[in-house]
């Protein structure tokens, strides 16, 4: 996982081309004013996530882990907590869905504060805990960019 500001994005440019595509998106686009919904930025290999939503109570938030796509994952307004952990510290809850590109975990890890100005990546594999209420639920607007890795 990488945690940064966006406004220092351009020093991960060079991990990825996809990944320097889904960065550059989020460093242009007007995230506060996007539409919710999917934006193509290259296709299937590179899409972004409009959401919004009302954080929740951490018992309620799912350990969950991809296989295709990388997330990263960027809050324009509000804020959340997001679970991190090492792979090794979760034990799957039961089969991969491959149609929704998600497994879900039982376990324990760590947590960061996702705000405004701010992004992380998530390549495949790594177990995190998105739409984590702060201290009450708060309506959060966030970008996800799924990002198909190689």
């Amino acid at each position: 996982m990488i945690f940064d500001l966006l406004d220092r994005a351009d020093r991960y440019t060079a991990l990825d081309p996809r990944v320097a595509a889904g960065l550059r998106f989020l460093r242009q686009a007007d995230l506060g004013r996007l539409e919710c919904g999917r934006f193509e930025i290259e296709g299937e290999h590179v899409f972004a996530l409009v959401q919004e939503y009302e954080t929740r109570p951490t018992q309620v938030c799912l350990w969950e882990a991809h296989r295709r796509y990388a997330d990263i994952q960027c809050v324009a307004s509000g804020s959340e907590r997001m679970g991190f952990g090492l792979p090794g510290n979760f034990v799957s809850r039961g089969d991969y869905d491959a149609d929704r590109d998600v497994e879900f975990f039982d376990g324990r890890g760590d947590e960061l504060l996702l705000l405004p100005g701010c992004f992380c990546l998530l390549p495949p594999g790594d177990v995190h805990r998105p739409c984590m209420a702060v201290e009450v639920p708060v309506r959060v607007r966030k970008i996800v960019v799924k990002v198909e890795w190689r």
